[in-house]
Parts: structure tokens; sequence; C-alpha cells
């Protein structure tokens, strides 16, 4: 038996017997039984790191629930504090919430107390409240005009009304119910959802439901049914039995695979789950259960962390630095810390998200926008389909994930909500799951990168003027600084006559055709950890020597003469990686890229590394690359 004790007290040894015979009530030997027990508070409304609670088998404890709320809003501080992306009530948001009290519509501000639901629609969606907007505005904002539409709505959303009024607030945000039937607003709202979850007092997370009509357990009387095994040892002393941890469920459930959900919970200052098991309270400072008050340390299998950004704005991105004569110039604290924030922060989070499902794939960028304006707002620095540029070279070296058998014959591209196809460089135009791998090496400069100004229509420099520029040579070499009417400005800038739709790119480059390096196309072995497969192709040099490795976004879509490498970065490879290249450590980070019909816009299909020996045996070219 387990416990949380290092000095186990006689009575607690007495009901640890007591309780094992409990549960094995009489049935046959039940090997390997462990189990954690913890002594029960008398005062059910009080909030002990010592102790548990008896739970309501059918009915969720209210009373808890309140209490963990005010005290984590009276005791906590700064840590559960106001998200520090949310904009000051001065610059208040408005949105739109559900009065639980007067059952009507309210216009409020995102600084004033309020409660938002997350939850799976699943394909139960409910009927919109109003007509139009002057409907939705003046005739749902009078006391009672949601009266006879709340017994009307589903399930969850009407369980979550009642909690809300049962913890002792008064305003839910529903995403359903709480947009108004109008375009402008609607996408206004979807791209500031870091303003309303991150402003939230607390986000009720619907985990169990498989959609709207799910309800929430436990929230009406008889709507779950737990037991709790306990005993009483001395007329001073109770023990239990703690209920299995949910954890692991939630983890599971069709709520934490979808898309729309990621940010939701992301962005939450607390949540309040609801499971069949049980509720669970989860803030910065406490991971509380329905039945037990210990407070859980992140790191352990039985806590599931509360991700979220960390860092508080603004700081100094890689872009912003760049302004300098010498990166040297810039104070180490600012560009390490925007290293923590890219390399913890935002690679996890491609990572997870992509691994989600969305009903309609073109929402990709749209269920990512709030995390995209709280990174702009950390970094200080714009997203560009999902990329940030304060790095973007660094944010360009994503990889295709292990994906199921299903994906391995299909590169998958995503269109976008207007319906043209998403750009192939950016991880949001392909609808499967992305990863940044360990970069086990150092970058000495790479490509200077110009993207499309949705306004003017024309070319402006990502990473700053001057940064990443190559000499024209061979082997290309660094730049450090290019005058903007020096001689070789013109050739590292994006000519007047080429296209400039939204989601193209503009990079002068050395490139080559990818024939004379592939002896064979390699599929990886099947990684039955994950479940999946990663495509590669391996590079070879004249000696027949290993000189590089490729992921692919698909396989047998292509043959080696459609594909050239583009240099988009020179690399110092270190650790394991160097083993690819026979010892040579100088190497070229590669773009594999296939051409339209007429030669002009280039498709990303893979990316890599090969050595500056083994590209220097092949024949190269100069030239500019429209990346789409």
């Amino acid at each position: 038996m387990e416990g949380y004790y290092d000095a186990i007290h006689p009575s607690v040894l007495l009901a640890s017997l007591v309780l094992e015979n409990h549960i094995r009530d009489g049935r046959e030997s039940i090997p390997n039984l462990n189990f954690y027990i913890t002594p029960l508070e008398t005062d059910p409304g009080t909030i002990s790191t010592d102790c548990g609670h008896i739970i309501k088998p059918t009915q969720v404890n209210f009373q808890l629930a309140k209490t963990w709320l005010k005290n984590c809003v009276d005791n906590h501080g700064g840590a559960c504090a106001r998200n520090p992306w949310v904009e000051d009530s001065a610059a208040a948001t408005e949105i739109w919430v559900i009065d639980v009290i007067d059952q009507c519509i309210r216009s409020i501000a995102n600084s004033e107390r309020f409660i938002a639901l997350s939850y799976v629609w699943g394909g139960y969606t409910p009927r919109p409240l109003a007509r139009n907007l002057v409907d939705y505005l003046e005739r749902l904002s009078q006391p009672l005009s949601l009266q006879k539409s709340i017994p009307k709505l589903p399930k969850t959303i009407r369980d979550a009304i009642y909690t809300v009024k049962n913890i002792g607030e008064r305003y839910l945000w529903v995403d359903s119910l709480c947009i108004p039937p109008d375009p402008a607003i609607k996408a206004d709202q979807i791209n500031n959802m870091d303003q309303v979850y991150g402003s939230a007092l607390l986000t009720i997370i619907a985990a169990d439901g498989i959609n709207s009509n799910a309800g929430l357990s436990g929230v009406l009387p008889k709507s779950r049914s737990l037991y709790q095994i306990e005993q009483k040892i001395t007329p001073h002393l109770r023990l239990a039995v703690i209920l299995p941890i949910p954890m692991r469920r939630v983890s599971e459930t069709i709520w934490n695979h979808r898309g729309w959900t990621f940010q939701e919970r992301f962005l939450s200052k607390r949540l309040l789950t609801f499971t069949s098991g049980q509720i669970i309270w989860q803030c910065n400072s406490n991971t509380l259960f329905e039945d037990v008050g210990l407070e859980l340390k992140p790191g352990g299998d039985r806590f599931d962390d509360l991700r979220r950004i960390s860092i508080k704005p603004p700081h100094t991105s890689r872009r912003n630095q760049m302004g300098s004569d010498s990166i040297k110039e810039t104070p180490s604290v600012q560009l390490n810390e925007w290293e923590r924030l890219f390399h913890e922060e935002y690679v996890w989070i491609v990572k997870e998200y992509t691994q989600r499902s969305l009903t309609n794939s073109a929402d990709i960028l749209a269920a990512f926008a709030g995390v995209s304006r709280v990174f702009e707002k950390a970094s200080s620095t714009r997203m560009l389909y999902g990329l940030p540029e304060g790095d973007f070279d660094a944010a360009l070296l994503w990889t295709p994930a292990s994906a199921s058998e299903s994906h391995i014959h299909s590169l998958c591209r995503r269109a976008s909500s207007n319906g043209f196809m998403m750009p192939t460089w950016s991880w949001a135009g392909w609808d499967r799951p992305s990863e940044y791998p360990a970069q086990n090496y150092h970058r000495t400069f790479s490509a200077r990168w110009f993207a499309v100004n949705k306004t003017s229509e024309d070319f402006y420099p990502i990473n700053g003027d001057g940064r990443g520029c190559w000499k024209w040579a061979n082997p290309p070499q660094p730049l450090a600084l290019l005058e903007d009417d020096g001689p070789e400005s013109l050739i590292h800038r994006p000519p007047h006559d080429i296209p400039t739709k939204a989601h193209y790119l503009w990079f002068y480059t050395c490139c080559t055709r990818a024939n004379p390096f592939f002896s064979h196309w390699e599929v990886d072995s099947m990684d039955h950890k994950i479940g999946g497969r990663r495509q590669s192709v391996k590079f070879y040099d004249s000696q027949f020597r290993q000189s590089g490795i490729a992921k692919m976004l698909g396989y047998e879509e292509y043959l080696p003469d459609q594909i050239h490498l583009v240099i988009i970065a020179q690399v110092n490879i270190s650790g394991v990686a160097s083993g690819l290249f026979s010892n040579r450590q100088e190497a070229y980070t590669v773009m594999l890229v296939t051409w339209d019909k007429v030669g002009m816009v280039a498709s990303r299909v893979g990316l890599g590394h090969i050595s500056v020996a083994a590209w220097l045996e092949k024949e190269s070219e100069w030239r500019g690359v429209i990346l789409g």
C-alpha cells in the first residue's frame, strides 16, 4: 500500500487493513493492490493540503468549488492574477455574455468578472438566438429575454449556466451564443480569443462530453454515481481511499483532441474541469480534486501540467535586435529570453496543436489566433501564417511528425477559408502533425526573407536589414551587412515584376537539382511507441558516403529529378548529427522544393541538411526564389 506518510501512524496502519478488506469485500485475492489513503477534513468548506473531503456521490460539491475560487483570488496573488497579455482596462475589449441572473445577453468589458465555457460542439450546434445583429443587441438585452430559450439550449450550456449561478457568479461566455450574428464582429471575436479566455475569471471545461448536449457530470442531482470508500478509525479520525485521479482520462477525451479547445485551455488562468469521476481545479498554484485537497506538484505522472506562456511582455525578438551594427551589441539576456520563448514555448505549442483535429481544416489559423496574439505581444514581433517573424529562419525548420500510415502516401495540403491553398512553407499549410527537431547545431548565417505586405502588396524584409545576406560566391559566404544602395543590394531584393500573392515569400539563394544526391528513397521503420512513420531520404556524395538527410512531407509523390535543393542556412553540426556527415561538420540547411509548370513558384516538400563538401561537388546556381 502506498501512502502520504514517511512514518506510518498505528491508526493509519489499522485503517489500511480495514480499507483493504473493504475494497476486497470478500472477493478472491487481488494481487498487487495499491491505493492512496487520506484523512478526511471535518469542515467541508475548508481547503486543506493535508486532508481529503467526503464527496457527494450523486452531485458536485459547489460550495467546495466556490471556496477554491475564492481562495485563489484572495491568496494566490500574481501567480494566478490577470494574464500579462490581456489588454489594460483602459483599452478593455467589449464582449457579450449570458447574465444567468437576469436571463439575458449583456455587453460587458473583459475586465469584469465572467466565466467562460470550453466544450465540444460535436455536430450538435445550438440554434441561433437572434435573426440578425439588431435583434441580438436590442431584444436579447432585455431581462428575461432568454427565459424561454434556456430550457431549449444544449445540456452542456444549461449545466454551465447552473454552475455559474451555484458558485455565486453572474456572467457566462459561450462561443455559440455570445458572438453576435455579424461577420465583422465574429471575425474580430475569433481573433481576440486571448482577450476572452485570458480575461475570464475561470474557464469551465466539459472534458467528458462528445457533443454540446452531453452535459456536465454531477451538476444536477443524481447526474453521477461515485463510491468513496471511507472508514472511521477513532472519534476524531476518518480515513478514505482517494478516487482514481482522472488526468489520464481527460488527456484521452475528444475535448482534449480538438483544435479549438487547445487555446481555450492554454489561455485560461484557472480551470474547473468536469469529468465523470469528479471535478478538478487547476491554477498556477494548485491542482485540487473534489475528494482530496493535496497539492500535486508538476512533474509527476499524476499531474497534468497547466501549460501557459510564463513570461511578461515586451521581449525583444531577434528581428528587432537586428537594427544594431552587430548582434554582439544586443544584451544577451534579451536574446536568451527570446530563445527560451521560442524553443520552450512555441516549439511545444506547435507540436501539441498540430496533433489535434479540426472539423473544418481551414480553421487551422483561426483556432490558433489567440495563441498567435499572445506571441506577438510577448515577443514584440508579428506572426506570419503561424510562424513568428522574430526568429523566422528558425521557425521554418519544422518537419513532419510521426503520423499514421494513412498519411504515408499523401501530402495532405490544406486550403484556407477562402478556398486558396495555404503556403507550403508553414506548418499550417499541411494537414498533418508537425514538430521542431532538437537543434544540436549552430546556424552561422541564413537567408534574407521577404514577405508580402497585404496592405501595400509589395515585399518587405522579415528578418531585418542586412541580417542573413550572402555574397554571390561558391561556396555561399555570409555578408554581415548590406547597404540598400550598395552594389549587391539589387540581387538581394525582390524584382518589381514578380507576383505578390499574400502567402508568397521571396529570398535569394543557391540551388541545385536533388537527383545527383539520391541513391534511393527510404522510409523510416515503424515507430510502435508512437504508432506512425516518418518519411526521410538520404543524400550521398560522389564516394557514395552518406552526406546528409532530409524529412519529406510525403512519400512516392515526387521523383528525385523533380526536386531541387535550396540553401536556407549554413550550420555547424555537432553531437549526434555529425555522424551523418562523415565527420564533416560544416553543412547547409536545405529546403527541398518543386516548381510549378512555368518554373516560377516553388513549393516546399521537405527539409534537411547536406555537407558543404558534398554540395560543392555538384553544379549549382544562384537565383531568386518565390516560395508559395
